[in-house]
Formats: structure tokens, sequence, C-alpha cells
């Protein structure tokens, strides 16, 4: 009896711990291939999966600060699905940028500056 309180117990302790480390796991992943996409320059094409990839990973942060795992790690699971799909997005909208003659963006660091002239932007 002891020996199956003993196993039932351990069983529950390995258990209470996949949680974190799903979800860290998945943090990690998505922050990789969110780095990755900055790197290669991705994101210059492809400004609104790296945007929503950003939103998902600070949630997914955000609630596996407050040990809402599961949900943490879908969260992760979905940034890192939108910054891995850049690499077949991102191609794709760079030819049709250049078909229509316009010219690469140029925001410091990949980051979205808005437009001269718009609310938020220089005048």
């Amino acid at each position: 009896m002891r020996k199956v309180v003993l196993g039932l117990g351990l069983a529950a302790f390995c258990c209470a711990g996949c949680g974190p480390i799903q979800a860290s796991s998945a943090i990690k992943r998505a922050d990789d291939a969110l780095h990755e996409s900055r790197a290669r320059g991705w994101d210059k094409d492809c400004p609104y999966e790296i945007t929503a990839a950003d939103g998902y990973l600070a949630a997914a942060r955000d609630l596996a600060g407050q040990a809402d795992f599961e949900a943490a790690r879908e969260f992760a699971d979905k940034a890192a699905q939108l910054a891995a799909s850049t690499r077949e997005v991102a191609p794709r909208n760079a030819k049709a940028r250049e078909s229509r003659g316009h010219p690469a963006p140029k925001t410091p660091a990949g980051r979205g500056a808005p437009p001269a002239g718009t609310p938020g932007g220089r005048r």
C-alpha cells in the first residue's frame, strides 16, 4: 500500500512540473523564431505577422507569470507559428512589393514607425 501511495505521489509530482516546462519551452521556441525572423530581415516584409507574434508572446509570458501554463503554451505556440510563417510569406510579399515598384520599408530595427504626416508620426 505504501508503495502505491508513493508511486501516485511521484506521478503527481512529475505531472505538476509538465505545465511550466511545456510553457517555458514553447515561449523559448517562439522567442527564437521571432529573433530568426528579425535577423533575416523577414520582419520588414511581414509586419502583421511579427506584430501579432509579439502580442501572442507577450500574452504567453503574462499567462505563465500567472501560472496559467496551458494557455501560455497555446499562445506561445501561436506566436511561434506566426513567426515561422514569415519564412514562406516574406519572399512572396517582397516579390509583390518589388513588382509594384515600391522600395523596401526603412524602419528602425524592424519596428513599425508611423509615416510622416499621420497621427503619431512626425509633422
